[in-house]
């Protein structure tokens, strides 16, 4: 089924869902599966915090989901960062998907974070491996949450994908990366953490959990479990953080 298939204007989310599953390929089953996820959870555990705005057709059959999170970061403002309270993303579901990880791009205000290409703080390409060098290559706003070779399809969700991302954004997640496609963001999210621990900035998205879904009328759930961990770049060893960083 192809992008210009499923983004049609004016397209509901359960018309989109409907159509992927029933059609007879195993891998537009599966997307089917994860956005109904997507839907329960802004009706859910995720409602005010997460609300899917529209879809978008891309290259190569990939269908964008545009999104919303609600989720405190921080954006650079006259050269000092600054929180702010939502952002926007493109959640590209690849036609491949789940064999292929979902990708994430930021939109219009553009977090300020580490883990995120921003044009007016990029990173020297020769320090970067070359995982990360294809990012800056996807341009600004591209969120690095996971490497490709790191992505199991067998466990890895749309939803757990947006939950990786709302961690990091917060600064959920600040154990010092090897490399870093803002290593000022990444430094400062450092110093905030060995300074006091003001991190993470506000909380993550609730952890998608099976018995939450079920309760599509609960609010909120009140705290990320942290037996659940999920690697997005390459971490230091924990004796050599705060030493410098090695590509």
């Amino acid at each position: 089924m192809t992008r210009r298939e499923l983004a049609q204007p004016g397209a509901t989310t359960e018309a989109i869902i409907e159509r992927l599953t029933a059609s007879e390929n195993v891998c537009d089953n599966r997307r089917g599966a994860d956005l109904q996820e997507l839907l329960t959870l802004s009706r859910g555990p995720w409602r005010e915090r997460f609300e899917i705005l529209r879809f978008a057709s891309m290259e190569e059959g990939a269908l964008a989901v545009v999104c919303r999170l609600s989720v405190t970061g921080l954006v650079c403002r006259d050269g000092q960062p600054v929180r702010h309270g939502a952002f926007v993303c493109a959640l590209g579901i690849p036609n491949s998907y789940p064999l292929a990880p979902p990708t994430v791009q930021f939109l219009g205000t553009i977090p300020w974070c580490g883990h995120v290409v921003h044009k007016d703080f990029l990173p020297e390409v020769s320090q970067l491996p070359p995982f990360l060098q294809e990012y800056l290559r996807q341009g600004h706003g591209r969120c690095c949450y996971v490497r490709s070779s790191q992505w199991r399809a067998d466990v890895g969700t749309l939803a757990i994908a947006l939950w990786q991302v709302s961690r990091l954004v917060s600064f959920d997640k600040t154990r010092g990366e090897v490399a870093s496609l803002n290593p000022m963001a990444r430094d400062y999210a450092r110093r905030l953490a060995e300074d006091g621990g003001s991190v993470p900035l506000g909380p993550p998205l609730p952890y998608p959990r099976v018995d939450d879904l079920e309760q599509v009328g609960a609010t909120a759930v009140a705290e990320t479990p942290r037996t659940v961990e999920g690697d997005d770049v390459e971490w230091l060893p924990k004796e050599t953080e705060g030493q410098p960083d090695a590509s």
